[in-house]
């Protein structure tokens, strides 16, 4: 996957590039910095991206919003 198909990914899960690096537990500059230079980002970002895709949308927003919260907690 490359970073446009990245972004546009995010877009249509509505999540920032922030809150999915808060998702994986990852630096919030990792994709700006090296994801867009390389203009590819990890196979486990993009499996991971294709999973939430397919996940009912009701799970998906549980799902999405649980790790945000454990993010947001971890980081308080």
């Amino acid at each position: 996957m490359d970073y446009s198909q990245y972004k546009e990914n995010l877009k249509k899960l509505k999540l920032s590039s922030i809150e999915f690096m808060q998702i994986l537990d990852m630096n919030k500059k990792t994709p700006a910095t090296n994801w867009r230079r390389q203009n590819r980002v990890p196979k486990v970002v993009e499996i991971l991206l294709e999973t939430l895709w397919k996940l009912p949308e009701d799970e998906r927003v549980l799902y999405i919003h649980h790790k945000l919260k454990e993010a947001e907690n971890k980081n308080s």
